[in-house]
């Protein structure tokens, strides 16, 4: 059994080599990204507090309009941290920066070319779309296959020599010490991929969230789409109906007469604040088609090992509350869904959590280098 694991091993290995560096490279430099963020675009992100409000929904909309006719806007963002730019995204891909409390643009960041962006791309595409995403996709499962046989065959055939497992003997040529690196180091971290692993292969794989939704005996609401409802005559709505969204929200109207778009976006926002409150981090989605929902997302600071973001999702036409994803009202399957990002970078055990992960990805980088020498070497004797 033992040499047909290493086989496996083995092949698996060497045919999946050069992805697994490339994802686990990539890996290790995103897992930073709001810190070099934070660094290298700071112009983009701060401000100096002022002792007033931050400009509302409907001026951000209506700044960007003005300033970027050719612009079609798809999310307005901002962290309520007194110093946080607002900062709107358009369906091109830009993100531009506004003061946010005088409603100067900043500022306008590609994302297409962002140095983070292109890095996260690769991560998950190898730049080549579809076809990439697949790849991904099989390397991801076959990379966990990978840690699982490792760890097999990491155990030594006699107990005797289970100390040894544990050290590298540096004092050994350069043959042995770069086995032991391979073995012993690979042993250590293949702890933290297995978890880096494991929450790929739920982002890769729909079954693997049916799969865990169904043993936790979990209802898939996020599978149950939102719409709105286009009228008739093609016009927006001038009257907001009231619409209680759960038993732990209340059902006030926000009914408003003769709304521009930007300004039913605003009361959206406003309505689902009065619902959501404590957050930390705004995300206002606007709608990009006939049918498509005003969501509003908000996050709110970590109170145990989840992530917690509340959804509101409103009729485009009338503002009308369709629905609420509270996160007070998470399935265990939801808590394990909306932390899946911040387990697989480490985001979640903060600073810790996140060199844990640099540390990690960045010796999965030398496996298929040290593995391949291991193989080279022995196919040469």
């Amino acid at each position: 059994m033992r040499k047909i694991i290493n086989k496996i091993h083995l092949i698996l290995g060497l045919t999946s080599g050069l992805v697994v560096f490339i994802v686990s490279l990539t890996g290790c430099l995103y897992v930073f990204e709001e810190e070099i963020r934070d660094f290298t675009q700071a112009k983009y992100l701060y401000v100096s507090p002022e002792n007033k409000a931050k400009i509302p929904v409907n001026e951000a909309i209506g700044i960007v309009e003005k300033a970027f006719p050719q612009e079609k806007i798809t999310q307005v963002r901002w962290k309520t941290a007194p110093e946080s730019t607002v900062m709107v995204r358009t369906q091109s891909n830009k993100m531009i920066s506004l003061h946010s409390y005088s409603g100067e643009v900043i500022g306008t960041r590609d994302m297409e070319t962002d140095f983070l962006n292109v890095v996260e791309h690769i991560h998950t595409s190898l730049l080549l779309g579809e076809v990439g995403s697949e790849i991904i996709k099989w390397n991801v499962l076959i990379f966990f296959i990978l840690l699982i046989s490792g760890i097999i065959l990491w155990f030594p055939k006699n107990v005797k020599f289970l100390k040894q497992a544990f050290t590298i003997k540096w004092s050994a040529r350069w043959k042995k010490i770069n086995y032991d690196f391979h073995s012993v180091y690979g042993f250590y971290l293949s702890w933290i991929l297995l978890f880096i692993s494991l929450t790929g292969i739920w982002w890769m794989f729909d079954s693997v969230k049916d799969l865990v939704y169904w043993a936790t005996n979990s209802k898939q609401i996020y599978k149950e789409k939102v719409v709105s409802t286009p009228p008739h005559t093609g016009k927006v709505k001038s009257e907001v109906q009231q619409v209680r969204f759960s038993e732990d929200t209340n059902n006030e109207a926000i009914t408003k007469n003769n709304l521009t778009k930007s300004e039913l976006v605003q009361h959206c926002y406003l309505h689902a604040a009065e619902q959501g409150k404590g957050f930390n981090q705004v995300f206002v989605n606007l709608p990009q088609d006939s049918l498509a929902t005003i969501r509003v997302l908000f996050r709110y600071p970590y109170t145990s090992l989840v992530r917690n973001q509340s959804n509101f999702y409103y009729d485009q036409y009338s503002g009308k509350p369709l629905r609420a994803d509270l996160y007070q009202n998470y399935s265990t399957g939801d808590k394990i869904r909306s932390s899946n990002y911040d387990l697989h970078t480490g985001r979640m055990f903060g600073i810790t959590g996140k060199i844990l992960a640099f540390l990690a990805s960045l010796f999965a980088t030398s496996l298929p280098i040290t593995g391949f020498m291991i193989w080279w070497n022995k196919r040469k004797r």
